[in-house]
Formats: C-alpha cells, sequence, structure tokens
C-alpha cells in the first residue's frame, strides 16, 4: 500500500474490509507530492496490470486507457488538483486486447487551511451494462424498423413497390447477401403466371435459371406450409435431388444458410414466398426469421389491398363516365368506400358503413362519422385529415371504429387519394377504411406465442416455467391469469399473476376456499372431467354462484368484478394434466372466440412444458443409476484386462528368452524343447487375442470404439498383414498369393484398426483351409472403391449358415468336439470395423469343400492434404515412418542443438531413456521426477519446452500444466508443453489438448518422432 497507512481512516479495519473485497477500482493519491498511495485488488482484474506498477509510477495507468480517450482522463486528473469532483467515462485495453469501459468518479480530501491533500476515486466496470444497452437498441430498432415499414406497406397500393420493398427489408432485417419474392399475379385473361423481384443481386444473375417449382426445397414455401429455416443445405436431406442440377446450378449464386417463408392472405391463399440466401453457414437465426414472417404477413395484407385497390382504380375510370358504375363497384368490395368534397366535408358512403357502423350514410354524410372514432384516436384523425386536404397530399391512418354489432372497436386503416381536374385542382376525395385487427391481433399473438415459447423451453422445473408464463400473460392477454394442475389426485393452484402484486396471494386464499374437488358444473371441473376448453364471454351473478355455494365467497368474488373467463385445459398425451384461466376486469375487454383459440394454444404448449419438466425430474434418478452402472463396468473391463494380461507377458518375456537359450545350450537344442516353447508361446499369444477381441467387442457394444483416421495407401496395410500371418501359413503348407494394385489410392481409415480387420480376415482363411491349400489376396480399384478379396479353398459355409457369418459368438459347429477354437468375434469385429470406415463387407460361398471369399470395400479418398509441405515439419503422424527413418538416418541429428528440454516422469527407466533419446539429438536436458520439482525446476531454469507423463503419483501432468499455465507469461505460463503418456485413447488426447498442452504422444513412441515434434512445437525445420 507503500506510504499510506490505514490506520490513520476510521475504522481502519472495515475499509480494508471493504476495500479488499469490492469489484470497483477504489484508489487514492496525494496531490504533493503525485503519487499513488492506495489502490485495491481490483485494479489488478480490470486494468490486467500490477498494483506494484502503479505505486512505482502514479500515471502509469493512463498507458492501458485508450488512445481516443487520453485526453479527456488528462484534463479530469487537471480537475482533481483543483479540488474539483470528477466524473469521466473512458476504456481501458487490457493486455490480451481486451477493451472494458469504466466510469471513473473522484472527490478531493482537503487539508484544514482549504487546500487539496488527497483524492479518492472509484472506477466501476460498465462494459456489460453497455453491450446489455447496445444488444437492446438493435432489438428496438429492428422491431421499429419492421413497424415501420408495415405502416408503409399497409398504405402503399402499387404491387411491385410493395414487393420490393418486403423484399430489401426482410433481406436487410435477416443479414441475408441476397434475396428474391416470388409472388403469383394474374393477367387480365385471368391466367396465372409468377414474377419475381431481387435485392442484393442483379437480375442477370437469375435470367438462366427457370422458376423454383414444387420440390422438396421450394414446395413447402408455394404450399404455404410455413417456415423453412436450414443453417446448411449441403447437410439437408431435401436438397439436391431434383434434375437436371441435382443441387446448385452452375454459375448460381452460392447458397449455404436457406431461409424461406410463405406469404399467405388472410382468406389462406398463398401469394407468394420470401427466400434468402447467404455463402456462409448458420447466418440466420430464429428472431431474424420471426421478422420476416412478420413483414410477411405484412406484406401479404398490403399485397391484398393493392390488388383490391387496383380494382377500384380501375371502376373509378368507369365511374367519370358513368356514376351508377362507380356506385356499383363501391358497394361490391368488402371495405368501407367514402367520397368527400375538396374541403374535406364527406358525401357519400357505400352500404358497407351502414352493414359495420349501424348508421345511415346520411348519418355519417358532413362530419357526423367522428361519432364511431375512438376518443383516444379521434384527435390525430382530425389532424391527419385536416392536413392532408389543406395539403392535398394523400391521407393514411390506423385508427379504431366501433362496430355496431358487439360494440366493439377494431382496428382499420383509413386511407384517401384526391382526384384532381386537368388544372391540378382537388375535385374530391376517394378513401377507404379497411379492417386490419386480425393482421394487428395476428402479429401481436404471433409475438406473444414467440415470447411463451422462449419462457416454456428456459427452464425444466415447472414450477418455475408456470410463474413465468402467468406473469408474461399478464396483461398482455388478460387481467388474471391462473394455473392449477392435478398431482397426486387434487388439484392445485401452481402459479397466479396480477398486475396488483396483493391480489395474487388472494387468488391462491380464494382457491382453498372452493368446493374441492371442483363441481363438474363448475368451468374448472367441467374442463377438468371432459378436457374440453370453455368461454363464459359474460361472467353473470348466476356464474359466481355456481362456483362457490359459500355466502361470503360468492361475495368476495362479487367484489372483484370479474368480466369474462376462459378455462383452457392442460393437456400432454392424451391426459387433462391441470387447467389454464384467464379473467377479465373490464367490460371493454370480454373475451372473443379469437382469444380462446390463443389461449388453447398456449395451454397446449404449457402442457408440453409441464410434461416434459415431469419426465426430466424422473429420468434424473434413473440416469444417475444408468451411469454409475457404466462407470462400474469400464472399470471392470479395465481391471479384467490388466489381470488377465499381466502374467501373458513374463511368460512370453521367458519363453523367447528360452527360446534364444535353446539353440547354444545342449540339452534344451533337441526339437523336443523347441516344439514345447513353440507351442507356449502359440497358445499365450492366442490367449492374448481373444482377450483383446473381446474387449473390442465391449467397445463397440457401448459406443466407444473410436477410429485415428487418417490418409492411408491400403496396399501397405495388406502387405503388413500377409507379413504376420505368413508363418502361420507356413505351418500349415498353405499358399499365400497376393495381386496388389499399388496404384489403386488411398483412403480415409485407421491404418491399425485395418490391418486387424486384414489379419482377422487371414487367420479366418488359414484355420479353414486344410494343408496344402491356398488362400489369395486381391486389391482392386472398382469406381469409388477400393476392394480387398480373400480368397480360400477351404472346407466353405452352407448357404444356411451364410446369414450369420458376421453375428457375434456365431459358429458354424458350437460343440464340444468341434475341431476349430475360437469365440465367434473376429469377423463381427471385421464387420464393425469396416461399416465404421463407410465401407460393407460380404461373404461368398459355393457351399461345404468349395472354399469361401469375403470382400470388403472402402470408399476411395477423393482429395489428400499434405501434413508435411517443403523443409518445415507442420505435422507428423505415428504411421509416417518413411520420415521419421529419413530422420532416423541423417547424418547430422542435432535437429534440437541448443533447445532446453525440461523431462517430468516419475518411472525412472522411461524417463532415463527420455533423456538419452534427446541429447543425442542435441539438446540440453533437465529431468526431474515429480510435479512440485519439475514445477521449481521451469522457474528456475526456465526451458523452451516442456515434456511430461500424465500419470504420476500425488499429482498428474494435469496438474503441473495447470499450474505452469497460472504463471505470469515472463515466469514461463507460456512454455510450450508435449503429453507423453500411456494414456493413448482419443478422449485422453482431447483432455490433454483442452488442459494446455500442445501436443499428445502415446507411448511406447518413435525417439525421431520425439524429436520432430519438439522440434514443430518450436518452429524449427528439418534441412
Amino acid at each position: 500500500m507503500n506510504d499510506f497507512r490505514l490506520d490513520e481512516l476510521e475504522p481502519h479495519l472495515m475499509f480494508q474490509q471493504l476495500a479488499e473485497g469490492i469489484n470497483q477500482v477504489l484508489y487514492i493519491t496525494d496531490v504533493e507530492p503525485s503519487k499513488v498511495v492506495y489502490v485495491n485488488p481490483a485494479y489488478e482484474a480490470v486494468w490486467g496490470r500490477s498494483r506494484e506498477s502503479l505505486y512505482q509510477n502514479h500515471i502509469s495507468f493512463v498507458e492501458a486507457i485508450h488512445a481516443d480517450d487520453r485526453e479527456c482522463v488528462m484534463d479530469s486528473l487537471a480537475c482533481q488538483k483543483r479540488g474539483q469532483a470528477t466524473e469521466v467515462e473512458y476504456r481501458v485495453v487490457q493486455p490480451d486486447g481486451a477493451v472494458r469501459w469504466i466510469i471513473d468518479r473522484s472527490s478531493p480530501i482537503f487539508d484544514a487551511q482549504g487546500k487539496v491533500r488527497r483524492i479518492v476515486g472509484m472506477a466501476e466496470d460498465v462494459t456489460q451494462s453497455r453491450e446489455t444497452e447496445s444488444r437492446l437498441r438493435e432489438q428496438t430498432a429492428s422491431l421499429e424498423r419492421v413497424m415501420a415499414i408495415g405502416q408503409v406497406l399497409v398504405a402503399e397500393l402499387d404491387l411491385q413497390r410493395i414487393v420490393q420493398s418486403v423484399t430489401d427489408a426482410a433481406r436487410e432485417l435477416s443479414g441475408a447477401q441476397f434475396g428474391a419474392f416470388f409472388y403469383n399475379v394474374s393477367d387480365d385473361k385471368g391466367k396465372n403466371y409468377t414474377l419475381y423481384t431481387l435485392s442484393g443481386a442483379p437480375r442477370e444473375a437469375f435470367e438462366k435459371f427457370p422458376m423454383p417449382g414444387p420440390t422438396q426445397m421450394f414446395g413447402p414455401t408455394f404450399r404455404g406450409e410455413g417456415t423453412m429455416r436450414i443453417d446448411d443445405v449441403r447437410e439437408d436431406p431435401r436438397f439436391g435431388h431434383n434434375e437436371p442440377y441435382f443441387g446448385m446450378p452452375a454459375g448460381h449464386l452460392p447458397v449455404v444458410s436457406y431461409l424461406a417463408v410463405s406469404v399467405v392472405s388472410r382468406s389462406g391463399e398463398v401469394l407468394g414466398g420470401l427466400i434468402f440466401g447467404h455463402e456462409k453457414a448458420g447466418v440466420f437465426t430464429p428472431e431474424q426469421a420471426r421478422l420476416v414472417e412478420h413483414l410477411a404477413t405484412q406484406a401479404a395484407v398490403a399485397m391484398d389491398n393493392a390488388r383490391l385497390f387496383e380494382m377500384v382504380q380501375q371502376e373509378r375510370a368507369v365511374a367519370r363516365a358513368n356514376e351508377q358504375d362507380y356506385q356499383f363497384l363501391a358497394e361490391s368490395i368488402p371495405q368501407i368506400v367514402w367520397v368527400a368534397n375538396a374541403g374535406g366535408s364527406v358525401s357519400y358512403f357505400n352500404q358497407r358503413w351502414n352493414q359495420y357502423t349501424g348508421q345511415q350514410p346520411q348519418q355519417g354524410h358532413e362530419w357526423g362519422w367522428q361519432t364511431i372514432i375512438h376518443p383516444d384516436d379521434l384527435p390525430l384523425t382530425l389532424e391527419r385529415w385536416g392536413y392532408s386536404v389543406k395539403t392535398g397530399e394523400t391521407y393514411d391512418i390506423e385508427y379504431r371504429l366501433r362496430r355496431a354489432s358487439d360494440g366493439s372497436y377494431r382496428w382499420h386503416l383509413g386511407r384517401g387519394v384526391p382526384l384532381r381536374d386537368e388544372n391540378g385542382q382537388i375535385i374530391k376525395w376517394f378513401g377507404t377504411c379497411t379492417d386490419i385487427d386480425d393482421q394487428k391481433r395476428s402479429q401481436g399473438a404471433v409475438q406473444f406465442l414467440a415470447d411463451a415459447g422462449a419462457v416454456l423451453g428456459s427452464s425444466l422445473e415447472y414450477q418455475q416455467i408456470l410463474n413465468s408464463l402467468v406473469r408474461l400473460a399478464v396483461p398482455t392477454l388478460c387481467d388474471w391469469c391462473m394455473v392449477d394442475v392435478e398431482e397426486n389426485g387434487a388439484l392445485h393452484r401452481l402459479a397466479v399473476a396480477h398486475q396488483d402484486p396483493q391480489k395474487v396471494q388472494l387468488a391462491f386464499d380464494l382457491f382453498e376456499r372452493l368446493p374441492l374437488p371442483l363441481p363438474d358444473h363448475v368451468a374448472g371441473g367441467y374442463v377438468m372431467k371432459t378436457g374440453q376448453s370453455q368461454l363464459i364471454r359474460e361472467i353473470s351473478d348466476q356464474t359466481l354462484i355456481d362456483a362457490a355455494q359459500d355466502k361470503e365467497l360468492i361475495e368476495a368474488l362479487r367484489q372483484l368484478g370479474l368480466k369474462s373467463a376462459m378455462f383452457v385445459p392442460l393437456s400432454a398425451r392424451g391426459k387433462t394434466i391441470g387447467v389454464l384461466t384467464m379473467i377479465s376486469e373490464h367490460a371493454e375487454r370480454l373475451f372473443s372466440e379469437e382469444d380462446l383459440v390463443l389461449a388453447q394454444e398456449l395451454g397446449r404448449r404449457a402442457a408440453e412444458a409441464v410434461h416434459n419438466a415431469r419426465l426430466y425430474r424422473e429420468s434424473q434418478g434413473a440416469l444417475v443409476s444408468a451411469n454409475e452402472a457404466m462407470r462400474a463396468r469400464d472399470e471392470f473391463l479395465a481391471i479384467v484386462s490388466h489381470e488377465l494380461k499381466t502374467p501373458l507377458t513374463p511368460i512370453l518375456g521367458w519363453v523367447s528368452i528360452l527360446q534364444s537359450l535353446a539353440q547354444t545350450v545342449p540339452a534344451l537344442s533337441d526339437g523336443t524343447a523347441q516344439r514345447a516353447l513353440d507351442v507356449i508361446e502359440r497358445n499365450v499369444r492366442a490367449q492374448s487375442q481373444l482377450i483383446n477381441d473381446l474387449l473390442d467387442v465391449s467397445r463397440i457394444v457401448t459406443g466407444k470404439m473410436r477410429l485415428e483416421v487418417r490418409p492411408v495407401e491400403l496396399h501397405s496395410v495388406v502387405e503388413s498383414a500377409l507379413e504376420s500371418a505368413q508363418p502361420a501359413a507356413d505351418a500349415k503348407g498353405i499358399e499365400m498369393r497376393a495381386q496388389l494394385d499399388r496404384r489403386a489410392g488411398k483412403i480415409n481409415g485407421d491404418p491399425d484398426r485395418l490391418q486387424q480387420v486384414m489379419w482377422n480376415l487371414l487367420s479366418n482363411a488359414i484355420k479353414f483351409t486344410p494343408r496344402g491349400g491356398l488362400v489369395e489376396v486381391i486389391l482392386s480399384r472398382l469406381d469409388s472403391s477400393l476392394q480387398i478379396e480373400v480368397r480360400d479353398t477351404g472346407q466353405g459355409i452352407p448357404t444356411s449358415f451364410l446369414p450369420y457369418v458376421f453375428d457375434r459368438f456365431k459358429q458354424l459347429d458350437s460343440t464340444p468336439t468341434r475341431p476349430h477354437g475360437g469365440l465367434g468375434l473376429g469377423l463381427s469385429i471385421v464387420r464393425h470395423m469396416v461399416e465404421m470406415h463407410g465401407g460393407t463387407v460380404r461373404v461368398e460361398s459355393a457351399g461345404e469343400g468349395l472354399g469361401a471369399a469375403f470382400v470388403v470395400r472402402l470408399p476411395v479418398l477423393a482429395v489428400e492434404t499434405p501434413t508435411i509441405s517443403g523443409p518445415s515439419i507442420n505435422h507428423v503422424s505415428s504411421d509416417n515412418m518413411e520420415f521419421i527413418h529419413a530422420i532416423n538416418t541423417q547424418t547430422s541429428r542435432q535437429i534440437l542443438a541448443g533447445l532446453k528440454v525440461l523431462v517430468v516422469e516419475d518411472e525412472s527407466d522411461s524417463r532415463e531413456l527420455i533423456v538419452t533419446v534427446l541429447r543425442d539429438y542435441g539438446a540440453q536436458v533437465c529431468e526431474a521426477a515429480s510435479v512440485a520439482e519439475g514445477f521449481v525446476l521451469l522457474q528456475g531454469w526456465r526451458p523452451d519446452i516442456l515434456v511430461s507423463d500424465i500419470g504420476m503419483p500425488h499429482e498428474d501432468g494435469y496438474t503441473l500444466i495447470r499450474e505452469v499455465r497460472a504463471l505470469p507469461e515472463d515466469g514461463g505460463g507460456k512454455t510450450p508443453a508435449i503429453a507423453l503418456t500411456a494414456y493413448a485413447r482419443m478422449e485422453d488426447r482431447f483432455k490433454a489438448l483442452a488442459a494446455g498442452f500442445q501436443n499428445h504422444l502415446a507411448k511406447p513412441v518413435e525417439p525421431a518422432e520425439l524429436a520432430i515434434t519438439i522440434a514443430s512445437a518450436l518452429g524449427r525445420s528439418v534441412d
């Protein structure tokens, strides 16, 4: 804390605890001389620099401030010295390049003479709040953009401008590179045909391609079957099945991300489709898709209006010659049509006005129409109409008109255009009122269901789901929202929402006083019994009496002033599990059938979410038990493998020693001793192979079999397998022939597993071929596949047994007297490994005594990515033996000359071998037998690279690499590291790389491969 003393503050202990524990940066500086006397630990987290550097140079914090912000910070420092309280916002650039936004507030501390003695300041990291504000602004801007476009579209009557505006706006909001709007029109003879408009691409880009047809990709859109959003069309099963292109046509703009939205009118007619593309994958988000859907809904209304208005315009031209024809047209369309004089006084309404408002046309003439407009909308309506009459501009407005049939107010789009004479003077106004209430409700319903979907999918705790759901419904859909769920045969109220928090508890209390179980004639009881929704448009006093037979309870319900209600079942998998109740307290908000449909959809989704949450809760216990059983099984198999293989290792070792002695010791040199040793060795190896087969089958069954895939020359794999099987063939006097096409090509595969496939097939052929027989191997290229045939002249396979050859534990002869041993696993392992490589295997045999043929087909590698380019060592895999051999045979093996290598290995023999190998390649080597010893050496000796074992007593290699990575860069924290370990599974490799190692090598390792990997990690090349 430099020379600042905390005991100068009272109470100092409380200050220290507060200062050290807060996330904001607290600092105290002296003015004369200028220095930092205290800064809390939060400085190091926010600035990414040590506090000591600030104590040493009080102005060093400015170095981390963004260059554009330093001037204002320096001005703030000057103000501080003058005794002024300051507040400044600036950016800090951390050492890793991350930028943090800071609000820095400071106040002066004066001495007895009124002179500034110290400055106390607080710097707060506000990065997250700024980012949140930015995201909210972007979302708000998108919604405002959609609404603005919607207002323009509904008012627009030119079809081409409508579709172009929609396409441009949708492409912008979705982030697409280009898009198109394919829409249906009719000519003057009534013939239908399709037009399109483009955005983000020239028309020439599509002129040579035909219009989209009813394919699997386009058909659903033009049939109105919903939105298609595909992250990568190349992986979608619907893509690439239609002639003549079977995919993307040559010269077509690249499409990877795909978004298509149907444009459907209110009557259900599919007007067209909005289709967008991007060359990158995963571009279109669900939110962007919803925005395009909103635009599509607005486009449908606008296109309907445009078509209707086009009809009006056509008839209007006729009306200039024949007023009677005009009136006939006005009376025939479903909209309200009106005519006003140049001064704005209405002189004509069609009959639709009378049908909707209940007024006679004369009642609305002049300015009488004002009485049916919602009072809240009337002032703006008069202002807009007066402005249009004065300026002659088109009149456009949205307002609510009262419907006579039920007294409800519905949203309408009012639009008026002037008719001018030859001199441009306005003669009269022609206008329409179009009902857009369904559209606005649809937009609100879509948004509400989207929000509800997000809420329902946000948790698997159904109490939390229901609480969020009822809060979402109030006040958007209703004034009260309640959910009652059946548990253990009884109905329980689990969630309630109301804008008045005090009424929430009241709803729980009133429910407890209801007669339970609810009678069948009461709404909730009726819903639970029948699974059918119930709408009570107007709640009568009798409704309350039926629901509650207790007088006090009835009176309490009356006091609430309930006006309208909906009761919707929560049904999942054919069973009603609860009731969703929505209630309105306002007479002007009586529920309709449309409201009930929305509530039913909400109830259906809520029921599914509750059902899934219950299933999730029930599955947790079963999942824990299953995982424990799988873990125990894996541990058992590991122990079995270890315990069975361990005694085989010394047996084989001593057999090898005895075989060597048998050549020199006379007492053992006779043929009997040699045959005995051969028998022991052969049977031990056979037992080892049986163990390996059992473990492989276990991996196959549990899905843990993994391949280490790389480009492979298949002929080299076949040759290695032939070489391994040759001694067994010689022992039986069986001839082996090979016809290998060395130019057949490569495949993507695991060479070790492929060699296991070949060895199993060859050993199987040798086993069932009598002495003096023939085993033939043929490798050839067939189209895009490589084919291996293993043919023998052995005992053959009966036709009835051919379908079972590759089944596990299935053998033609399973009696105790069978002439051939084995567990019946080899061929099942062959089939699984071949299929894991994307290939097939089949068996052919003409019958018993006529031999058999096993045919393997594997896909050819189309394009090979080179692993080594030029002299630089970019990557060396364990099967790159030619390259390793080249390094081993170089006259100069000093590829690690001058490099400092730290080796951490607890096993002394292995450590001694690694040290010797690395020194032979010219490295300076320091060795450690434990993690603790290695950590100390790394900090003191500072090696160029670390080579560490993983499995060590007390602390393992993962602990070491985590401790190293926690060090600062100048303390060795970024030292390159290689894991050299006997843990060779794929998951072990991933775990090592995730822990902080740059490379993972499995023991035993070729000395040259170890040297090459170290050189590659440090950027060295081999001359």
